[in-house]
């Protein structure tokens, strides 16, 4: 991985065109996203966003988008190489601990400005 650039983008365009280029992930709930099916079974529903779409996924969980990574260096960068880029949440983690327990409160972060590349 090169130091210089973002691992994540927060705003990534495709080159050329006006649409976003955003990881993928699996189709949820038009309202709840994929809360029912997070709450389900948390690791085999996270078990199967890996295997099924990657280092890096997309879940709706209610209202909020978060990005889940799969892999190590990208966790590494997010958590220590590029830290001051991201924000967490705690506001929205205490609601989903309050409803689905501790187990469901992972360290979170999300995009919290466009990173320049």
């Amino acid at each position: 991985m090169d130091a210089g650039h973002p691992v994540i983008d927060a705003d990534p365009v495709a080159p050329g065109t006006r649409h976003r280029r955003l990881p993928p992930g699996p189709p949820g709930h038009f309202l709840l996203g994929n809360l029912p099916d997070f709450a389900r079974d948390i690791l085999a529903f996270h078990e199967m966003c890996r295997d099924q779409y990657g280092d890096i996924v997309r879940l709706k969980l209610g209202t909020r988008v978060v990005y889940v990574l799969n892999h190590p260096d990208l966790i590494h960068e997010v958590l220590v190489g590029n830290h001051r880029n991201f924000i967490k949440h705690s506001f929205f983690w205490r609601h989903v601990t309050a409803i689905f327990g501790k187990a469901c409160s992972p360290t979170k972060v999300t995009p919290g400005c466009a990173s320049a590349g």
